[in-house]
This record gives C-alpha cells, sequence and structure tokens, in this order.
C-alpha cells in the first residue's frame, strides 16, 4: 500500500486600499519563488486583480493563491497559511514606505480561519 497524497489548493483576495498591490505581488512572487525552487510548494500566484463591486466602484484585490502537495489535508492547509503570512511578513522591510509591522500582523492574523479563504483538496493516486 503506497502512501496517499492530497493536492490542498488555497486561495483569498485581499482588499488593501490605498496600497501599493503591484509591489505587494512582486514580494510575495519572489517569496514564493524560493518555496516553489526547493520544492515546498507545487504552485503559486500573487496577482493583483479587479473585483467589480456594486454601484459601479471597482476595486484592486491582492489575489494570492497556493498549491501543495501534502500527507494530508490538515498539513497542505498548514502550508498554505504559513507560507501567505511569511510572505505578508516580508512587506515592511521590503515596502517599508507603504506597510507598516503592525498593519502586516493584523493582514496576517486575517488569514488563518478568514472567512474569504476558499480551500479545496483532491486525493492524488
Amino acid at each position: 500500500m503506497g502512501v496517499s497524497r492530497v493536492l490542498v489548493v488555497c486561495r483569498q483576495d485581499f482588499d488593501l486600499p490605498g496600497k501599493d498591490l503591484p509591489g505587494a505581488a512582486e514580494v510575495l512572487g519572489e517569496h514564493f519563488i524560493g518555496l516553489l525552487w526547493r520544492g515546498v510548494l507545487s504552485r503559486a500566484v500573487a496577482a493583483v486583480i479587479l473585483n467589480p463591486a456594486r454601484h459601479g466602484h471597482d476595486r484592486d484585490l491582492l489575489s494570492v493563491e497556493i498549491d501543495v502537495v501534502a500527507r494530508n489535508h490538515v498539513a497542505g492547509l498548514a502550508t498554505a497559511l504559513n507560507t501567505i503570512r511569511d510572505g505578508f511578513r516580508l512587506l515592511p522591510v521590503a515596502l517599508p514606505d507603504r506597510f507598516t509591522a503592525a498593519e502586516v500582523e493584523r493582514l496576517a492574523s486575517r488569514v488563518v480561519g478568514a472567512d474569504g479563504l476558499q480551500t479545496s483538496t483532491r486525493k492524488i493516486d
């Protein structure tokens, strides 16, 4: 009997008015590249997307999606959430004029268990 694995996909969009979203996406992307290269993640994307809002006021959002192959859903989810949280914690260092440490800690705390977090899991044979 072989070891079963699962693919865990996590996605969350962040509404950060007045922030440097392209800069944040670049910082997160650089963080993800290292983890992809080491084989920790299967796929990772940080991008700015348009959120068509009601009443004709569209807003840009920071969208983050992480794919992890893990031994179970819990391990994959923990890896994805920690990856996002650790990436956010790089923002005040990389973009100190745009993100403060206090803002980033609030943001990082919203990732875990947030209502906007979308997850899916699929068993890999």
